[in-house]
């Protein structure tokens, strides 16, 4: 499988339903709670928390399928941070550390 159709069933798997999830949880919401400030701010905030909830799930989930489908991990990450189906930070491959030195006996 090429980057680009993984990129592409995870923009579909990920991406939106992270839209969906947001306005239809919004919508639902807004018939559900009275008008008002508060209620506004709570509709919003309960609408962005479960679609990022979904996004980081997800996006994770999908991310282990790429590659056990066989996508180079460095390719990968960097179309995902390029198409915002991933953070551009979290999509950089890191290099393991060095465990700490030991100071020398004199």
């Amino acid at each position: 499988m090429t980057a680009w159709r993984a990129i592409i069933a995870g923009q579909l798997v990920v991406n939106v339903p992270v839209v969906a999830l947001f306005y239809g949880m919004s919508t639902l919401l807004q018939g559900l709670l009275p008008a008002g400030q508060v209620s506004e701010w709570v509709r919003l905030l309960a609408a962005f928390s479960l679609s990022m909830a979904w996004g980081i799930y997800s996006s994770r989930r999908w991310r282990r399928w790429a590659l056990r489908k066989g996508v180079s991990e460095v390719e990968l990450h960097r179309l995902a941070g390029l198409t915002l189906l991933m953070m551009p930070r979290a999509s950089t491959p890191r290099a393991p550390t060095a465990p700490p030195r030991k100071p020398k006996k004199k």
